[in-house]
């Protein structure tokens, strides 16, 4: 009779647990998401520009921290004005989060937001973004050591 309870507990045990825990491992793989979210903007940023919020490239389409040109702003759907606010690291940030959650998907692979952000919408399915992948995946992975 004894085993018997035993033998009940351990299977409710494995039933009813991982319900009570799911919400704590579900917040935590969110937070995971996040922080890696994070690394990988980061990791953008300094790729694009170093982290320099006034650098200018592609002959002077490219503006800003992440290096954004003005039909990806307004592609993004962002609320305020490419000019001056690209100039914004924060409000540059917002731009691409919009923008790859919007041709890549919230859930996506941080290498298709990577992708997504150099080549485009169909970034992640063009050759010529891998590199670019390649350099903000060891960059990330150096800030990671850091």
């Amino acid at each position: 009779m004894k085993s018997m309870a035993i033998f009940l507990f351990l299977i409710l045990g494995f039933l009813v647990l991982p319900f009570l825990f799911a919400p704590v491992f579900g917040a935590d793989a969110n937070s995971r998401i996040q922080t890696d979210r994070d690394l990988l903007l980061q990791a953008i940023m300094l790729v694009e520009s170093g982290g320099n919020a006034r650098a200018v490239g592609d002959g002077g389409k490219s503006r800003g921290a992440y290096q954004i040109q003005e039909a990806y702003w307004k592609d993004s759907r962002y609320k305020e004005p490419y000019l001056p606010n690209v100039w914004n690291k924060s409000k540059s940030r917002e731009v691409v989060i919009l923008y790859c959650t919007r041709y890549a998907g919230k859930s996506a692979t941080n290498e298709a937001w990577a992708r997504s952000h150099n080549g485009g919408p169909k970034g992640p399915s063009k050759k010529a973004t891998l590199k670019y992948w390649e350099k903000v995946k060891a960059k990330m992975e150096e800030l990671l050591q850091k």
